[in-house]
């Protein structure tokens, strides 16, 4: 009787903590909900279920701000519509948006439909319904009645997410230890790599999740880390700005012994550098991070981070933020980051000519 118990409240927990999957078919078909004109689509298979999946695996929110960093504001200011409309959906929950403004939409009944008028009257939102579905907004214009036609049939059976960012369709399985998102013909992942590595052929692609206030640089770069290793990083095709090369020790560099060949450290404010003077900008804070970036590139855009090097490379940039102007609010959110990025095993991405693919491992 135990032993059935027993099995009983697995078999519950299993049911109850299960990721989400709709067919994908289905998922699809809720595209329609979209207006035609908006700059990016998510749709979220079983929201209910989706939402006890998100606690517990809550790094996979970070990737809204990536995918709509305009909009974000405002989608996470919908959350309370988000719930509602949550609980009342009957098939997958459709969120939108165009510029700063987002909307989102469900399958509903006609109750439901009634209450959630009543909630988008309350907090001003845009509303627009039926007694099959409703769609809300924080603009009348993202309720506009040209829908977004159906995208092609993706290619696996069921899904988790399925969304449109940049004009790319995506197409994301989850299960109970990972995520992975897959656009056109996704190409193999590499292997896991001992440090946290990221390359790329256009260093603004590398940048671009940190919002930083600068003007990007163009050009192939290389980046490892490793918690309380140290860093490497690579632009083969910069130059070292004279003023900062005297500043960092370069106009009287010494010889590395047992770094890579034609390795100089530096010794200047940044205290002690390991540098490869004739690759560019490249540079490290020991021999071993150096080799790691010295055959930097740009002819791959993959990576492999460690979700312990995330974090601790979250609480290094904050500490660099707190004495930056123009980054001081950014210092705040990075150390709130951290004990979540130490949760995660490993984040792998890879892309290619004909696709691309985005792994999460828990």
């Amino acid at each position: 009787m135990l032993l059935l118990l027993a099995l009983g409240v697995w078999g519950t927990w299993r049911w109850w903590t299960a990721p989400p999957a709709t067919a994908a078919a289905t998922m699809a078909a809720a595209v329609a909900l979209a207006p035609d004109d908006a700059d990016g689509i998510i749709v979220l298979a079983e929201p209910g279920r989706a939402a006890r999946w998100l606690v517990g695996h809550p790094q996979a929110l970070g990737l809204l701000p990536v995918a709509a960093p305009a909009a974000y504001r405002t989608v996470a200011a919908l959350q309370p519509v988000v719930r509602a409309l949550a609980v009342a959906a009957q098939g997958p929950l459709v969120i939108w948006w165009k510029g700063d403004a987002a909307g989102l939409g469900a399958a509903t009944d006609a109750r439901a439909a009634n209450g959630l008028r009543r909630i988008a009257e309350l907090r001003g939102l845009a509303f627009s319904g039926d007694d099959a579905s409703v769609r809300i907004a924080s603009a009348a214009t993202l309720l506009g009645q040209d829908r977004r036609a159906q995208p092609p049939l993706p290619a696996a059976l069921r899904l988790a997410v399925l969304a449109l960012v940049r004009g790319r369709w995506w197409e994301g399985e989850a299960s109970r230890i990972a995520l992975i998102l897959r656009q056109g013909t996704a190409p193999a992942l590499s292997a896991p790599t001992p440090t946290s590595q990221a390359k790329a052929s256009d260093a603004s692609t590398l940048a671009a999740p940190a919002g930083l206030p600068v003007e990007p640089f163009h050009g192939p770069a290389c980046l490892a880390f490793a918690a309380g290793r140290g860093w490497g990083l690579s632009l083969p095709t910069a130059s070292w700005p004279s003023a900062l090369r005297t500043a960092l020790g370069g106009r009287w560099p010494q010889a590395a012994p047992g770094a890579v060949p034609g390795a100089e450290r530096w010794t200047g404010l940044a205290g002690e550098l390991f540098v490869l003077p004739r690759l560019g900008v490249t540079a490290a804070s020991d021999a071993p991070m150096l080799a790691s970036v010295g055959g930097c590139n740009g002819r791959s855009d993959e990576g492999c981070l460690d979700g312990k090097d995330l974090a601790w490379a979250a609480d290094r940039v904050a500490t660099l933020a707190d004495r930056l102007a123009p980054l001081a609010s950014r210092s705040r959110r990075l150390r709130e980051a951290a004990p979540l990025l130490a949760r995660l095993a490993r984040v792998r991405w890879r892309f290619g000519a004909g696709g691309a693919v985005v792994l999460f491992e828990w």
